[in-house]
């Protein structure tokens, strides 16, 4: 009975922003997968409380892409609930070289749940052949810049692809 009411009272505290409670006094940060005490691993001045943990139904979407590396989204509890849900729906019919190509992608902003609800409108297809294509304008800027093109001129033509995919 002792511990029912401790894994309870737990599950209660389990959520502090993007900290998760682990058990004996540490902490997770789901976007950096750092593990600490409390003043360790958070921020001082930077807490954010949220309204809680999001649903279990969110917890299970984003279990299903943390093997491809996938973290924890930002945003509202509410933001997160959906967009969860999104990121799966889109993710899963991709092959896990793909998956992982966009869990590491750090020129998109896929930890925020706002880029998920944003692009709901897009299918995995899309999101396929933007990997396809931002794969061969990189080798195409490579070939480029090694034959004389200015590297800040290669950068906004790969800015300008990327934010074409982000807000289309």
């Amino acid at each position: 009975m002792y511990s029912s009411a401790i894994s309870n009272i737990e599950d209660e505290l389990s959520y502090f922003g993007d900290y998760y409670y682990i058990g004996g006094g540490r902490y997770e940060c789901r976007d950096t997968g750092n593990i600490g005490t409390y003043d360790e691993i958070v921020p001082q001045n930077t807490v954010k409380r949220s309204s809680g943990p999001v649903k279990q139904e969110a917890k299970d979407a984003r279990a299903k892409l943390r093997p491809f590396g996938f973290k924890a989204l930002t945003g509202s509890k509410k933001q997160k609930d959906w967009a969860e849900k999104i990121r799966l729906e889109i993710m899963t019919p991709l092959p896990s070289e793909t998956k992982m190509f966009f869990a590491a992608m750090e020129v998109l902003p896929i930890h925020r749940a706002s880029f998920w609800i944003e692009n709901r409108h897009k299918s995995s297809t899309n999101f396929a052949e933007f990997e396809r294509g931002l794969i061969n304008l990189c080798a195409d800027l490579n070939r480029k810049v090694e034959e004389g093109m200015l590297q800040s001129e290669a950068n906004s033509i790969y800015n300008n692809f990327v934010s074409e995919f982000a807000s289309s």
